[in-house]
């Protein structure tokens, strides 16, 4: 392969990394507390938001709760976990609710009120912006 196609494609392969991590940055994933996990399979905290399971991998009860659809932090955690827009959601939950499978997660107005409920819900997991001030409430990891 010459050289400057080489160049090309490690130049491009180091611009889409820096994307997913500009990606990963723009949301933190939280759990309450007492959840003894520290991180979950991107496929694991899917299932959980598409309400496809109700449990964590380790067997606890897990209540989804997200922000405002307008939040960057929503659509950026729709492409990176769900790998669908915000629209497709909107899409996706017309049509559970309407063949009577389930209703989507519950929408708080801000960060802060993400925090406070799953600051306040054993079994919850949201997610919020990355600069969010995410105090009394754990931080995990999403592969």
């Amino acid at each position: 392969m010459p050289r400057h196609i080489r160049f090309t494609v490690a130049a491009l392969c180091l611009v889409l990394l820096g994307a997913h991590r500009l990606a990963a940055q723009e949301y933190k994933v939280v759990v309450n507390s007492a959840n003894p996990a520290s991180e979950f399979s991107s496929d694991a905290v899917s299932k959980i938001f598409l309400k496809t399971v109700s449990k964590f991998p380790e067997g606890g009860a897990a209540t989804p709760v997200e922000p405002a659809k307008s939040s960057p932090a929503r659509a950026a955690f729709a492409k990176t976990v769900l790998g669908r827009t915000v629209q497709n959601l909107d899409t996706y939950w017309q049509q559970q609710i309407f063949s009577g499978k389930d209703v989507p997660p519950a929408n708080k107005a801000t960060d802060d009120d993400v925090i406070a409920f799953v600051k306040g819900n054993p079994g919850a997991i949201g997610y919020v912006s990355g600069t969010a001030a995410v105090a009394g409430v754990k931080v995990v990891t999403v592969k």
